[in-house]
């Protein structure tokens, strides 16, 4: 009777907890929230390379490949309906790589722009504004991005080059695909042209710039070299510590490539100095400093199952400078001219697709389990109190 006792508690402690493990996913974006929850900061939330696949893995692996791309889809609605329902964003932006092919005919595309508006369906509906940056696999890489693709996106998702005021920043959209040489020129003359003219906006308004585009700048890291401003939040190996890799197609057109050329970072970092930049790309992410001392670049690590599921927040904080007194003539007065900006960065990792099945799996065999050691446990005090009578 103390062994079935003893059990008993074991399965109630056993149940508990994975009662509250599945309302932790399903409620996880509680325990990721914002730093400041006044009306003077700007709330801006994050996501990158989701890379929603479609017909062409169906035809690969037939119905598995069905069901992962469904299950993909509800992993990322869950994931953007919990930010939005318990954060509010005032904004979203995502970093590139909507899709996971440039090659994909109209007819699938629209299918995925169906299913994308679906999985932002809560976020749409709430009002808050969504931006949709272009990445190598929905256009391609400069070698090959065409004025058919980037219409085709436009019409969709959005401007690839633009931008907007954000509690007095500057944030240019841009389309880094196209920032180093491309095979049409007028798309590289687009985008060249947006930066002078966001590096003219932030000159004559005084304001800061942003810059939220796909591929992430130069970083040219040497293992002996040791950068005191670099972090590493989310990846042993990550961007930051990657060596530059850009390949050539035989008419000496970008092919592929994890960061944008030394020529570009230069004219961004110097001529730009944007305050901040967030990028995608990567998968990984990282956190770097760049060598100018003024602007932090933000590589965000993607939202797909493989990586996590990862969103981020930023948040733009304006407040009045501190009164100080001034003296003029036997007579004080207290000064509170100007403002200061503050801001905060905080990734918010979910759980991988791979977690979510074993634990799924875990938690129908522990069911059953239970359920046969309970039923067992029931006869046996029956049969107990049978032999007493």
């Amino acid at each position: 009777m103390r062994n079935m006792k003893h059990s008993h508690r074991t399965l109630v402690l056993f149940s508990v907890l994975i009662v509250l493990a599945w309302i932790y996913l399903y409620n996880y974006m509680l325990f990721c929230q914002w730093r400041w929850k006044d009306s003077s900061s700007s709330k801006i939330l994050l996501f990158a390379d989701p890379q929603m696949e479609g017909d062409a893995r169906i035809a690969r692996q037939g119905w598995y490949g069905l069901f992962n791309i469904y299950f993909n889809d509800y992993y990322f609605r869950h994931i953007v309906h919990n930010s939005v329902s318990y954060l509010q964003p005032s904004y979203i932006f995502v970093l590139g790589d909507l899709f996971s092919s440039q090659y994909i005919g109209d007819r699938e595309w629209g299918k995925r722009y169906n299913r994308y508006t679906w999985i932002f369906e809560s976020a749409i509906k709430s009002g808050v504004q969504i931006y949709n940056i272009t990445g190598n696999h929905d256009i391609g890489y400069s070698g090959e991005a065409s004025r058919s693709r980037i219409d085709r996106f436009e019409r969709t998702f959005g401007l690839v080059n633009d931008h907007l005021i954000i509690n007095d920043h500057i944030v240019g959209i841009l389309n880094s695909i196209n920032i180093d040489k491309s095979r049409d020129e007028t798309l590289e003359k687009e985008v060249w042209d947006k930066m002078e003219y966001l590096k003219a906006l932030s000159e004559n308004n005084g304001m800061p710039l942003i810059i939220m585009t796909h591929i992430p700048l130069h970083k040219d890291f040497h293992p002996s070299t040791v950068y005191p401003n670099m972090m590493v939040p989310y990846h042993s190996n990550p961007l930051c510590v990657e060596q530059p890799m850009t390949i050539y197609d035989y008419d000496n057109y970008i092919k592929v490539q994890n960061m944008l050329t030394p020529n570009s970072t230069e004219y961004i970092l110097n001529t730009l100095k944007p305050r901040f930049i967030f990028t995608g790309h990567d998968h990984d992410g990282c956190i770097f400093s760049h060598p100018n001392n003024f602007t932090t670049e933000y590589t965000l690590r993607s939202m797909m199952g493989e990586f996590g599921g990862y969103a981020a927040l930023f948040e733009i904080k304006k407040s009045q400078n501190k009164c100080e007194k001034q003296s003029n003539n036997n007579n004080s007065k207290k000064s509170c001219e100007g403002y200061h900006f503050e801001y905060n960065f905080t990734p918010c990792p979910f759980v991988t697709t791979n977690f979510i099945n074993a634990f799924f799996v875990f938690s129908l065999v522990y069911l059953a389990t239970a359920t046969l050691l309970l039923c067992r446990g029931s006869k046996f005090v029956h049969s107990v109190k049978y032999k007493n009578k």
